[in-house]
């Protein structure tokens, strides 16, 4: 996967924020609830664009089922950053603005930079779970990214998303 899917998957990763950053600001300053706004909408379609992208270019592939885990609980971690704005950053304020982007701009590099593309609130939002398998036959862990509640211990068909930590989303 590409450095610009990992930051269309940073950027869609923040698409609740924004969303919540433009009904916060939208009393306050409207020209920063509209630029939330805008981009909210836009990292949504980015994300819809890139997965419907993925999906009818990459080939299927099967993976035989050795061991399950859940990587859910790294997503908690990751929401701690959602926090950040409401503590005290006025982003109306061109200072508290830069500082708001200078930390993003540090997370977003180091999400692209460790493969975190699996760590994105928005496929909770729409249903979807995280399980790491490894595959019986290498012993490599794929982390797949699935609608159903759980794995069963057979066979899974997925489509590859990221080809150097092997992510794939259950078909």
């Amino acid at each position: 996967m590409s450095g610009f899917s990992k930051s269309i998957l940073f950027l869609s990763s923040y698409a609740p924020l924004f969303a919540i950053l433009a009904i916060k600001y939208y009393p306050v300053d409207c020209q920063v609830s509209l630029l939330a706004g805008i981009m909210t909408v836009v990292s949504i379609l980015l994300f819809a664009g890139l997965f419907i992208g993925l999906s009818r270019t990459s080939a299927p592939q099967s993976i035989e089922v050795k061991t399950v885990g859940r990587r859910d609980s790294e997503l908690l971690s990751y929401a701690i950053t959602y926090f950040l704005p409401f503590l005290s950053l006025d982003l109306s304020n061109r200072y508290d603005l830069a500082a708001f982007l200078l930390l993003y701009a540090v997370i977003w590099l180091t999400y692209v930079r460790a493969n975190a593309v699996h760590i994105n609130p928005l496929f909770h939002v729409l249903g979807y779970r995280l399980f790491e398998i490894e595959d019986k036959p290498s012993g490599r862990l794929v982390t797949v990214i699935t609608k159903s509640p759980f794995i069963r211990p057979n066979e899974v068909i997925t489509v590859k998303l990221e080809t150097s930590h092997s992510v794939g989303i259950q078909v």
